[in-house]
């Protein structure tokens, strides 16, 4: 969901000029009131930005063939903090941004309690060590 959302929004935005123009034409009178004001168009800025990061993170996660806790749980980490600096700084949406770090964090904190989630890690900086190793020669 995160994705088509994301896609969606962010077609409208770079569409918006287009979409205006042909809502004023003529023809098109009878939904000339469907136009979005620049208060809506600053609202889907900034929801935009809020969902760009878990879109960013199942990007990466489904490009892989087989994803792994390795990489999904640093994915998380990620997420977490971006949300908690985006919260700061869109003020109008930081209490559905809040609601959203609450689930993210129960679900972490369920995952570190498991035996799977050390397991997962170590694999992770394994295979990150041994990536550094590579390139570094």
């Amino acid at each position: 969901r995160w994705s088509s959302t994301f896609k969606m929004i962010d077609h409208v935005l770079t569409l918006h000029p287009a979409i205006q123009s042909f809502l004023q034409e003529i023809q098109n009178a009878n939904i000339a009131h469907l136009s979005m004001d620049s208060k809506d168009i600053d609202v889907l800025h900034n929801i935009h930005q809020i969902i760009e990061v878990p879109h960013a993170a199942q990007e990466l996660l489904t490009s892989e063939r087989t994803p792994t806790l390795s990489m999904a749980l640093p994915a998380y980490e990620l997420l977490l903090t971006k949300w908690t600096e985006l919260k700061g700084t869109i003020w109008e949406l930081a209490h559905y941004i809040g609601i959203g770090l609450d689930k993210l964090t129960n679900y972490i904190h369920q995952g570190r309690k498991t035996r799977i989630y050390a397991l997962a890690m170590s694999e992770f900086k394994i295979i990150f060590t041994f990536e550094i190793l590579l390139n570094f020669r």
